[in-house]
């Protein structure tokens, strides 16, 4: 996206044809890597309305030489099967677009990234010199209309984002980051501007560099510290092939299929037996199961389980239609002799109610618990940060563990016995593959 922003500002000053085929090429790269780039399309249209003063279709026509090409490359299904990709990218669309988090309060998703995520994430002090850089990118745009761009990408994002998502996922503004960047610059360069000394001038820049710097430079080497330490979904992983046998019946909570190893919880890999199931299931619903094949080769000489996907342990998914329906208590993982309920504290919805939680202490025991430390609510890479956690982490400390809070749960002794003796379910008859 900066690449296409330089492309960009070249077309304003002299808008050569060769700049509008690499703002093309840029603006297609940056889509393959985030659709959120196409954010930039708008603000290429303006900066090509501002330089021709007409539509120019012809120069328009040497962007899209260079953008649809490269956008083609990152997406080869549109060349396979377009229909299949439309539908696909409406069903997530839809899915995006359903209803706010509940700890939004009803307010729009615009409001929480204004108001707490970045101004947290950046620091108050940076974030109000981006602000105050904006304000004086708009009053110096009728000296070079350059300055017109630099804040229009973080308005447009927070103008358009509750129409194209609903969930306050952080990693969504980091498009717009180095903007603020560049409108903190614009003040600072406007506040050395009333400084005549050419010495004061470079102490100055330093001092403030420093200071509207220093809270996000202390929070990136506290995170980067703590993920370098022991990992909480590495270390249960490592215990669970130790101590449980494989191929055992595992409930893994926050995972999407079977096939697909957890990232929110202990990434365990699905045995030989359940593979095979897998596959055959595809092939009875007209699936050619190339992934599965694949993972049936990867995943021959290691430690795998019978694992039981599910997004929180009181609910149970149909993978078929990607649907998941609450249940009373454990009570049901017990009737379909799930042996181990490995759960998580990062799941992506509310926690599970006590009443639920009471019910798996009278059908499992805690085995193992691996807790981290300091601990976060939520994963910090996909929803949200915690500062206040962050910003308690000691790097000189050997105490810290990253990761959710990991609980193993083993079904009772002489429940297990019990449905030793009932029947055997097959598990394509419960979960099934799309």
């Amino acid at each position: 996206s900066l690449g296409c922003f330089y492309f960009i500002l070249k077309i304003v000053q002299k808008a050569k044809p060769r700049d509008y085929v690499a703002a093309g090429i840029t603006l297609g790269l940056g889509i393959g890597a985030k659709f959120e780039s196409l954010l930039m399309l708008p603000i290429f249209l303006l900066g090509h309305l501002l330089a021709n003063r007409r539509i120019a279709l012809k120069k328009l026509a040497y962007f899209f030489i260079g953008n649809i090409p490269f956008i083609l490359l990152n997406f080869p299904m549109l060349f396979i099967d377009l229909n299949a990709y439309l539908a696909l990218f409406q069903h997530e669309f839809s899915l995006t677009t359903t209803n706010y988090p509940l700890h939004l309060l009803g307010r729009p998703i615009w409001w929480w990234f204004l108001n707490v995520h970045l101004p947290q994430g950046l620091g108050i002090p940076l974030f109000v010199a981006s602000i105050l850089g904006f304000i004086i990118s708009f009053i110096m745009t009728k000296q070079n209309k350059n300055y017109l761009f630099i804040p229009l990408l973080p308005i447009v994002f927070l103008v358009t984002i509750d129409f194209w998502q609903q969930f306050h996922f952080a990693r969504y503004a980091l498009l717009t980051l180095p903007f603020y960047m560049l409108g903190a610059a614009v003040c600072i360069d406007w506040m050395t501007s009333y400084i005549k000394n050419k010495q004061q001038q470079h102490l100055f820049v330093c001092m403030a560099l420093f200071a509207l710097s220093w809270v996000s430079l202390i929070r990136v080497v506290k995170f980067n510290t703590l993920i370098l330490q022991p990992d909480t979904r590495h270390s249960s992983k490592e215990w669970i092939e130790e101590n449980i046998p494989s191929g055992s019946t595992v409930l893994v909570e926050t995972a999407l299929k079977p096939e697909y190893q957890a990232n929110l919880n202990t990434p365990l890999t699905l045995d030989k037996k359940s593979i095979i199931e897998r596959i055959q299931t595809a092939y009875a619903y007209g699936y050619p199961a190339t992934y599965l094949k694949a993972l049936l080769k990867v995943n021959k000489n290691t430690i795998g389980y019978k694992i039981i996907p599910t997004q929180r342990v009181n609910l149970v998914r149909d993978l078929v239609s990607d649907i998941s329906t609450p249940v009373n208590d454990a009570s049901y993982w017990a009737d379909k002799k799930v042996e181990y309920l490995v759960l998580s504290s990062w799941t992506s919805l509310p926690d599970v109610n006590a009443e639920f939680k009471k019910s798996i202490l009278e059908y499992y025991d805690l085995i193992k618990e691996f807790t981290p430390h300091p601990e976060f609510s939520e994963d910090p890479h996909f929803v949200q940060m915690d500062y206040q956690v962050l910003d308690s982490v000691d790097i000189f400390s050997k105490r810290q563990i990253f990761g959710p809070k990991i609980l193993i749960h083993k079904l009772k002794k002489d429940l297990h016995e019990k449905t030793k003796q009932s029947i055997d379910i097959p598990s394509s008859t419960i979960f099934y593959m799309i």
